[in-house]
């Protein structure tokens, strides 16, 4: 689900997953999967930036 999460907000990014942005938005996902965010359309809707967290 991470990985489907972290593929997904690349590509709305135009964030390329060798980059140094790529490794700090795969941090970022984990850092919010470790505090408790837990719902897939949660994660996406915060990492690709949309205002309305469902």
């Amino acid at each position: 689900m991470l990985q489907r999460v972290f593929d997904l907000a690349c590509q709305r990014r135009g964030i390329a997953k060798n980059t140094s942005k790529a490794k700090l938005l795969a941090a970022d996902v984990i850092d919010l999967f470790q505090h408790g965010v837990r719902s897939e359309a949660q994660l996406i809707a915060m990492l690709s930036g949309d205002r309305d967290y469902p």
